[in-house]
């Protein structure tokens, strides 16, 4: 009767076997992902250590978009991402990974190549639906004039707008880190190298289903994420950090130095953030 009970065991382990391996699949992703994050607030990190998957996310790790991005070694901290003129692509999911309502997205930037009177996009961020045909929530530029431009987009399409302007260009082979702060009861803020350079007080709505966010390219939206048309400046970019609040200025002063954001209380959120 043992051998019996024994030999029916090892039969259904055989036949189901594939099923199990099919369910560990699924699982492994999104045990990995539940892993809390090291940092308190702390939605998305990518720093290249890990290749292009992200060494934390709250949403998606993986990217949805990617070409003609090489990982390099001398990144601001360890590897960066070297992105190539036109042709670039490079894109992550943004539900889970960024809050519409409030947010501080984190990154260190190296122009690579010259910059002049020509303005471009280093990052964006594309809502799910909308009716207005830029596609943009948020972007940060240089803005041809030695700064940079950053907005988010309220539910009426008006631009909470910060713009920063320098009597030098930005050097071809420096690293920048550049941090872009936004809230609905509060407004935006934009530092450079830990220092406040732009703010807007506002009270707006922010809020917006969100599609995708990348680097650089024409659009990041979910009908398409292109790097051709006037929009062909490549540059290499490391660290991005996108936290679920506007992070405090003193906290944000510690992120070029690779230092992560302390003393941060959780916050239990009374509605659902997308």
């Amino acid at each position: 009767m043992r051998a019996e009970f024994s030999e029916e065991i090892r039969n259904f382990c055989r036949s189901n076997l594939s099923s199990f391996v099919v369910l560990l699949l699924f699982l492994i992703p999104a045990i990995s992902s539940a892993a809390g994050p090291k940092e308190t607030g702390l939605l998305f990190h990518l720093s290249g250590d890990n290749g292009f998957t992200a060494d934390y996310a709250n949403g998606n790790p993986e990217p949805t978009f990617l070409n003609d991005i090489d990982i390099v070694k001398d990144g601001a901290h360890g590897p960066g991402f070297s992105a190539a003129h036109v042709s670039q692509l490079f894109a992550y999911d943004a539900p889970g990974n960024l809050y519409a309502q409030r947010g501080t997205f984190s990154f260190f930037w190296r122009p690579r190549d010259p910059v002049g009177k020509t303005p471009f996009h280093i990052v964006q961020a594309g809502p799910s639906d909308h009716s207005d045909l830029v596609m943009t929530w948020l972007r940060i530029d240089y803005n041809g004039e030695g700064g940079y431009d950053a907005f988010v987009t309220d539910i009426n399409l008006a631009c909470a707008r910060v713009s920063y302007k320098s009597d030098t260009l930005p050097e071809a082979d420096k690293w920048y880190h550049l941090a872009f702060s936004w809230d609905e009861t509060k407004g935006v803020r934009l530092y450079l190298d830990g220092a406040l350079v732009g703010a807007k007080d506002t009270t707006a709505v922010f809020y917006s289903g969100l599609d995708q966010f990348g680097v650089g390219c024409r659009g990041v939206t979910p009908h398409f994420v292109v790097g051709e048309g006037n929009f062909i400046r490549g540059g290499d970019s490391d660290e991005f950090r996108i936290y679920d609040r506007m992070l405090p200025a003193g906290h944000i002063k510690t992120l070029p130095k690779e230092q992560p954001a302390k003393g941060l209380k959780k916050v239990v959120r009374q509605h659902a953030d997308t």
